[in-house]
Formats: structure tokens, sequence, C-alpha cells
């Protein structure tokens, strides 16, 4: 009897399935044009994977910020780079702003959109003024903790002009622009972007006519290049799901100095005063015959291994776990204000106090995660939750890999240009993520200008 009975058990599930699919794509429809009635026609969807990092807690806000330290920088100049994000439709996050329409999120016009709510001068007393690096450094920390009003767009950029003189006897001062914005804009790779369209190229500013080099016609079609197809991408994810999501969640919580109890809201920044010659990094990388990423890595885990030895010397700590941003955007080009990025996990070993020996340690790691679809599986993964389950479970899912991690770092590289903000010389730029739980750390290496 029962036999007889499978069969229509199985076609009774998948009429209710598909009248279930049905109803939530009509009602989803139904509200999108009724949200569209209401804010105007250019109202469109936030979606589910950029919602799902609106993880602000009373402590801790989901927000990615960047300072940027520019000579003789004034408000003027910070208004006329803003007025350009502002004007150009492919920033319309910059004047949009986030409105919950029957439960679902949309982007919105602000018709009540002013760029003085966004953009202005810092005015300190001179007992709080920063007038170095170090004080510069206390004041970010302080200032990128802050919340941002739900009710405009979730940005903002403030300068702090002339807090310090330059030491090269030129009379110039410096001026910090610093940039604070919501992860659910957009993750570093538009933030990135975002802040390059504001900024000019050496070239721009001095007028100079950048030839580009001559195509060669090809005496035979290019070949094409062969693209895995789209079956056998999926068919490696499902395959590669179980054991790279599976040994992360049996796998131990770290025990490292940077294992907190909880994320609470306290920010502590850095930045190198003198940024390093991407020309030595690249002879350090060709004589050992490894990647930046290699180097990058290593060198991270050789100074976490000094650094552990140091303030906690019976913390025998052997490795820590570590997100690496990474863009998972189809093509370079074209890059939306929208969050497309995984952070597969990894273990990095923090044993060896020799940099040589700590970079080929990581060598082979950094090969797994380039040619094992590692970072697919964990953006596939993440991607299906914020699309499938409501949002609890999303924010539940996120905080559960960042309770793993001890850091995150990320590599974003820049022009190869100096960069100048209206004019102004750009000399460092510097970004951090916004942490989770208890991970507590995190590293970005910028490179922009051969620096």
């Amino acid at each position: 009897m029962s036999y007889d009975l499978a069969p229509t058990s199985v076609g009774l599930l998948i009429v209710i399935a598909t009248i279930t699919f049905y109803y939530i794509r009509s009602r989803t429809e139904r509200i999108i044009g009724d949200a569209k009635e209401k804010y105007g026609p250019l109202t469109e969807p936030c979606s589910p994977g950029d919602y799902m990092w609106k993880l602000d807690t009373e402590y801790n806000k989901c927000m990615i910020s960047a300072a940027i330290l520019v000579r003789n920088g004034t408000l003027d100049d910070l208004n006329v780079a803003t007025e350009k994000l502002i004007q150009d439709p492919w920033f319309r996050r910059f004047t949009d702003r986030l409105a919950l329409f029957e439960n679902l999120p949309f982007w919105v016009k602000d018709t009540d959109f002013k760029k003085e709510n966004h953009v202005h001068r810092v005015l300190l007393d001179a007992s709080q003024r920063p007038t170095n690096s170090a004080e510069l450094k206390e004041w970010i920390g302080r200032s990128i903790v802050a919340d941002l009003p739900i009710d405009r767009p979730l940005w903002k950029m403030v300068i702090l002009e002339n807090y310090e003189k330059c030491d090269d006897g030129s009379g110039d001062t410096m001026s910090c622009v610093l940039l604070m914005a919501h992860h659910i804009l957009g993750d570093g790779v538009a933030f990135n972007n975002m802040m390059m369209t504001m900024l000019e190229t050496e070239s721009q500013v001095k007028g100079i006519k950048v030839e580009k080099p001559k195509q060669v016609t090809p005496t035979k079609p290019p070949a094409k290049a062969r693209q895995t197809p789209a079956w056998l991408t999926w068919l490696f994810v499902a395959l590669y799901t179980v054991p790279i999501m599976g040994k992360l969640i049996i796998s131990k919580n770290d025990v490292n100095p940077f294992k907190t109890q909880n994320v609470s809201g306290r920010k502590v920044v850095g930045m190198l005063d003198t940024p390093i010659e991407l020309s030595r990094l690249n002879a350090v990388r060709r004589k050992l015959g490894l990647s930046i990423n290699d180097v990058f890595m290593g060198v991270i885990s050789c100074a976490l291994q000094r650094l552990f030895a140091r303030i906690e010397p019976d913390n025998k700590v052997e490795c820590i776990k570590t997100a690496m941003m990474v863009n998972m955007r189809s093509s370079p080009h074209a890059i939306k204000m929208e969050n497309q990025f995984a952070t597969p996990v990894f273990d990095m070993d923090v044993t060896n106090s020799d940099p040589l020996v700590a970079c080929k340690q990581m060598a082979p790691v950094m090969e797994g995660i380039k040619t094992k679809p590692i970072a697919k599986v964990f953006f596939t993964n993440v991607a299906l939750v914020a699309n499938l389950f409501p949002y609890i479970c999303n924010q539940t899912l996120l905080d559960y890999l960042a309770s793993k991690s001890s850091c995150v770092l990320s590599n974003v590289p820049g022009p190869s240009e100096r960069m100048y903000l209206n004019g102004k010389l750009v000399e460092r730029l510097a970004a951090w993520s916004p942490q989770r739980k208890s991970c507590s750390f995190g590293m970005t290496m910028y490179t922009l200008g051969g620096k």
C-alpha cells in the first residue's frame, strides 16, 4: 500500500512546491510594482547578497572605512571630488536611501538629499585635534565606529584639514579625508573603484597624453579561450562543499591573543607611516619565485609569530584561521556598487620567525585557493543562504563563519601612477574592513602609485 502512495506523495509535493514558487514570485513582483508606484520608477530591490550585510549591533557597525592623506587638501577639493560621484548614475546608491516596503528592502531616491549632510569639515578643539600620525590613528579609530542615520544614504566623508606639517621642508600640510560607508552599499572592490573615480591620475592632472599601444592586426583569428562549462563548475562546487564547509564546521575555535569574547565597538587602526616601494616587494617575490600574495601572507604569518611570542610567550599558537577577500566578479570592468566577493578560510602557520621560510610555506596554500574552487564554494553557499532563507539565517551564518576566523586579509591593487584629489597629491591611502563576532583583526595591502 505504501509503495502505491509513494508516486502520489512525490507528485503532491511537486505540485505544492510549484504553487508556492509561483505565489512567492507573483507576490514579489506585485510588491516591486507597488514600491515603484510609491517611490518612483527608479526604485529597485536591494539584493539578498547586499542586504545580508546589514549586521549592525549596538557596539559594532558593519562599515567599510578608508583614509586618504592629501597634501594641502581642503573641503573645496573634497566637494569637487564627491560631486563627480553624485552626478554619476553609476554611483546612484550615494543618493539613494534604504527603505523597507512590505518587509522587503528597496533602494529609493532620497528626495531630501543634501551633500552637506554627508560631506563636511571636522572642527575639533585644540586639545582634541591630532597633531601627528599616532594621534591621527586614534582619532580615526574613534570616528569610524559612529553610526550612520538610516533615513539618508549610508555614507559620509569628512576632512580634517592641515593636521600636520610635512617634514620635507616644503611648507605643505597634510589633510586627512575619512570615508565611512555601510557594507550594504558594496564590498571593498566596489569602494576601491569608487575612490579611484574620485581621484585623478598624474597624467590627467599634468595633461599628459598617454598613448595606447597600437594594436597589431593578427594574421590568424585569435584562439578562443576555453571556458569551463557551467554544469561542470556547479558539479565541482557540489563535490567540494561537504569537505570544505564540513572541515570548517567541525574545526575547533582558534585560541590566540586576537580571539576575544566579542568585538565591543572599540577600533584600533594602523597604517604604515612610510609606504613600502612595490619594486622592493617585486624583487623579493621574483628572487623566491613566488607571487605577491605568497609574500604578503608569509610576511604577515612571520610577524604574527613574533607578536604572539612577545605578548603571550606561554601561548604556543601553531596556526590561525584566516579569511581572505576574493573578488568573484566575472569581469574586472564596469564594477558596480554591490557585494560580489567570497572569504575562503584557510589555516595560516604562525610557527616561523624566518620570513623566507614563512613565505615558501604559504605558497602552496595560496596555490590551492587559486586552483581549487574553494572561493566559489564559500561564495555559492553564502549566496544560497541569502536567497533562500530569512535574514536571521544569513546573520547567523556570517556570525558563525566570523567566529571561526581570527583575521581577515585582503590585497587591493591600485593604479601604478600617483593619484591626486582635485589636483592635490595623495600621499597615502589606507582602508579597514568591518570586524565581526570574535574575529577582531584585519589587514589590507593597498598598492597605489608604485607603493
